[in-house]
């Protein structure tokens, strides 16, 4: 029996380290497919010059606006915020440090492949993983 309840904690233990280290799934490139209030559609995306970058270790990192080139490059812009990152009730809050303004956006849903946030005003944006162009040198 106090082996049993030794694994259990074990397992425990495990999952909840897993689910921590989860949130740097979120590293890498989002392209935004729809913004919604109250259910209502508000925008939707067929096409986006502009991709967001997250990278976060440690529960801390940052959010870029990239934009992808034909050639498979990004052109970095400018604007960067810097985040860090707490889990409470099961639910990742990204807190922005941006030129003394501090704004919260929740992560309502993240996997490999979608990301949807969730700011303070009830905005919720869809994103999908960002998959680049691929253009053959002739051109196809």
């Amino acid at each position: 029996m106090k082996k049993i309840n030794s694994f259990i904690v074990l397992l425990i233990i495990l999952y909840s380290c897993s689910v921590d280290n989860n949130i740097e799934i979120l590293n890498g490139y989002w392209e935004i497919q729809s913004v919604k209030k109250e259910g209502q559609l508000i925008k939707k995306y067929p096409f986006s010059n502009t991709i967001d970058y997250f990278y976060v270790k440690n529960l801390e990192g940052y959010r870029k606006k990239v934009t992808p080139q034909s050639d498979g490059r990004f052109m970095v812009t400018l604007h960067q915020a810097n985040l860090n990152i707490t889990k409470e009730n099961g639910e990742f809050t990204l807190r922005y440090l941006n030129k003394n303004k501090t704004y919260f956006e929740k992560i309502k849903k993240i996997d490999s492949q979608q990301l949807i946030i969730l700011d303070k005003e009830g905005y919720i944006y869809k994103y999908n993983r960002y998959i680049p162009i691929e253009i053959n040198k002739d051109g196809e």
